[in-house]
């Protein structure tokens, strides 16, 4: 995964260090004879073949010396290169061995999920017997979309939900999934609803060197949040656990950022001593510095929230939904052909294109919408998109019931809300959020039945079940010593699609915008929605209502600034698997040096 600038500089940096004293480039060279002490450079390995050696002049030179020396050097230098061989064979060399190694690591770790997706605590918690039938797109269809969305999870249905509610269609979307709904990143993620993208304000405003651009697409993810909540959940009555609790944020560094950072929106700063009575750590554990609370952040859970939202397009506004359906095709239909494709006459309501599923189904619509998640995306569907994201892989876990032996509990924050009751009903506060600033972000939160939801890792390869417990163990037991023996019920991961700069990526594939599609952008397109890298329950409900403004030609301004600021880039996977995994190594050393009390510098974090 090419990660953002911040990181890259940061590994230059790591690259810079001085060579230990005493390697060499070039051969050194005996003052008083003349003759060449040979002796093996560390960077004559790396480099290539040693240099002229520079023999510095004295007053007792001789042209006799010079012309010897200089033989010499030409014998050494000879000998050298049969030895090692040229530079270019060598360079050539560890090319080969680097694909090889990238290839090879490829191979072994495909990308794909290891677990059993059924097997996750929300799947036991939620099942959903859904009454609609959602078989396959098996056939050509003579009915013609509006709209097929690819891909059904949170990005794909609200979509699918804001297009339907703007253009009162009836029929008239399609969405296809290659899974089942709710059983990828969607349904099985942490259930965080909080505003905002991967990325912060200020890191954004440094990727695209405004700071009204960062605010504006922040303030979009805010409208989102009020979205969801009261235009969605609350007003088609979606039961998914919605539970206003916050979010603690602890921190392995010392405070020297949030007095900075703090403006007039309602967080609270934390003591180490805070946190720890908020976390429900023993006083002896001295892991967290200090820490953030947000009063504005809420849990769901998102198979349910998932699961819920294609209830609603299908029954509510006739979305049409086909599981296991893999898209494999994309195709713009001529313009002299729009006239006998279709059933209307208006040339901006004619099919634009021919969407090919692996079963060999077509079917014509107007506008696609790609919703691929982590999934990579063929040039078949997508050049602009292909090779944009890459995966990465993240592992989460449910205890067993603890009872009153969870740490978390019911409560704890409302001393910190106490500048708050007056705004507030009276009532206890539910047990909080929780996560840290380790750059594979642990983060876990209580449930209803008393259990502790642990996530973390981030790998850009698979790894076996067994070693994913292993390591979500040996993290959960630094946060709670007391918990170190619990049972797991469920261990499962996933995937998370990153972009470059780990920024949504909300934009039109140009493409396909050829002579064949004459018009303006909303008589017909091929759109994306992608890249939210774990953090997607909000940014997806604004990444929907842009599309939908600008299919539908509301507004046709902000996917324009998506797609201008922060366009898809080439991130060169698999390569990217193999820099995206020792960069994150990198970071987990350092955080692993820092939790021990090692003075090392603090890296900038990849997001």
């Amino acid at each position: 995964m090419m990660m953002p600038a911040s990181s890259f500089r940061t590994l230059g940096a790591l690259s810079r260090f001085p060579l230990p004293k005493g390697f060499v480039t070039a051969p050194k060279i005996h003052p008083a004879n003349g003759k060449i002490v040979q002796q093996r450079s560390f960077n004559s390995v790396f480099r290539g073949p040693l240099s002229a050696p520079r023999i510095a002049p004295t007053k007792h030179a001789s042209k006799t010396s010079s012309t010897t020396t200089t033989a010499t050097t030409r014998s050494f230098q000879s000998q050298h290169s049969t030895q090692y061989g040229s530079s270019t064979s060598f360079k050539v060399a560890l090319g080969v061995s680097g694909v090889v190694l990238v290839c090879g690591l490829d191979c072994i770790a495909p990308n794909n999920n290891p677990f059993k997706k059924d097997r996750t605590y929300w799947n036991d918690k939620s099942p959903v017997a859904d009454a609609k039938d959602r078989s396959p797109l098996q056939s050509s269809s003579d009915h013609h979309y509006k709209c097929v969305i690819v891909g059904g999870g949170m990005a794909g249905l609200h979509t699918a939900l804001a297009l339907a509610e703007r253009s009162r269609a009836n029929g008239d979307i399609l969405v296809l999934d290659a899974n089942r709904i709710g059983q990828s990143a969607s349904g099985q993620s942490k259930g965080l609803v909080v505003p905002g993208i991967q990325v912060p304000q200020e890191g954004l405003e440094g990727i695209c060197g405004s700071r009204e651009i960062a605010k504006q697409v922040y303030e979009l993810t805010y409208q989102a949040a009020r979205r969801l909540k009261e235009d969605i959940v609350q007003r088609y009555k979606i039961d998914c656990g919605w539970v206003d609790a916050g979010l603690v944020e602890a921190s392995l560094y010392e405070d020297d950022e949030h007095d900075e950072e703090e403006e007039d929106d309602g967080c609270h700063v934390l003591s180490a001593s805070q946190v720890r009575q908020v976390l429900g750590q023993p006083n002896t554990n001295k892991l967290y510095k200090c820490g953030e609370y947000d009063p504005s952040c809420s849990g769901v859970d998102p198979f349910a929230l998932t699961s819920g939202l294609a209830r609603v397009v299908e029954t509510k506004w006739g979305v049409r939904i086909c599981e296991q359906t893999k898209v494999t095709q994309i195709d713009a239909i001529p313009a002299e052909s729009t006239s006998r494709v279709g059933n209307s006459n208006d040339n901006s309501e004619s099919p634009k294109y021919v969407v090919t599923t692996d079963a060999g189904a077509q079917v014509t619509c107007q506008h696609v919408v790609l919703c691929t998640g982590p999934e990579l995306v063929s040039k078949q569907l997508s050049r602009r998109l292909a090779n944009a994201v890459t995966p990465i892989y993240t592992w989460m876990a449910s205890t067993a019931p603890l009872g009153d032996q969870c740490p978390l509990q019911d409560g704890v924050s409302d001393e910190l809300l106490a500048d708050q009751q007056d705004d507030r009903e009276t009532k206890t506060t539910p047990a909080p959020l929780c996560g840290d600033d380790f750059v594979s972000l642990n983060y876990w939160r209580r449930t209803n039945d008393g259990r502790i939801l642990f996530g973390s890792l981030a790998d850009a390869y698979p790894i076996p079940q067994w070693l994913a417990e292993y390591r979500l163990r040996l993290a959960l037991k630094q946060i709670y010593p007391q918990l170190a023996n619990v049972k797991f019920d469920h261990v499962w991961g996933g995937k998370l699609a990153f972009s470059r700069d780990a920024v949504p990526l909300i934009g039109r594939d140009e493409g396909y915008d050829n002579k064949y599609i004459p018009g303006k952008p909303s008589d017909g397109g091929v759109w994306y929605a992608t890249g939210f890298g774990g953090h997607g329950i909000v940014p997806t409900v604004m990444a929907g209502s842009v599309l939908a403004d600008a299919m539908l030609g509301i507004d046709d301004d902000t996917w324009r600034l998506f797609q201008r600021e922060f366009p898809p880039k080439y991130s060169f996977y698999p390569v990217s698997r193999l820099g995206a995994q020792a960069l994150l190594t990198t970071y987990n050393v350092f955080d692993w040096l820092t939790m021990k009390g090692v003075p090392v510098p603090r890296l900038p974090k990849p997001w």
